[in-house]
């Protein structure tokens, strides 16, 4: 296990596996699961590089249920990088698992989210 200083929070980030990446995005999508983790709702499974056959989403969290079933969730988050044409593909590419996954795009203004939200249901892929 690695360990080292994010200048710009100044707090030490502890990592496995992959190599440290600290950019905007990926401290961003860190703050995402600590607030998840952070709701109390119980948590059966995270995975931070899920790997489909279409997409890597940023963020797999599996809850579970009263019931004891599972509520598998798709996190994807968007730091100002990338533009509503390429986000709009991603909404689109989702459809297949829309199904077994409750998904959820987070950005990081509020006027991209509404940019994306407006082309998508005029497009006609959410009800």
């Amino acid at each position: 296990m690695g360990r080292l200083t994010d200048a710009l929070r100044e707090e030490w980030i502890y990592f496995t596996g992959r190599a440290l990446n600290p950019t905007t995005h990926n401290l961003a999508i860190r703050d995402l699961y600590s607030k998840i983790v952070g709701s109390n709702y119980e948590i059966a499974e995270v995975n931070f590089f899920p790997n489909l056959k279409t997409l890597t989403p940023d963020l797999l969290v599996s809850f579970l249920a009263a019931d004891g079933t599972f509520i598998k969730t798709f996190w994807e988050y968007d730091a100002g990088t990338e533009g509503i044409a390429e986000l709009v593909r991603k909404v689109e590419r989702y459809a297949g698992y829309k199904e077994e996954y409750e998904i959820t795009f987070a950005f990081n203004t509020r006027e991209k989210m509404e940019q994306v939200n407006k082309i998508v249901k005029e497009s006609g892929f959410v009800a």
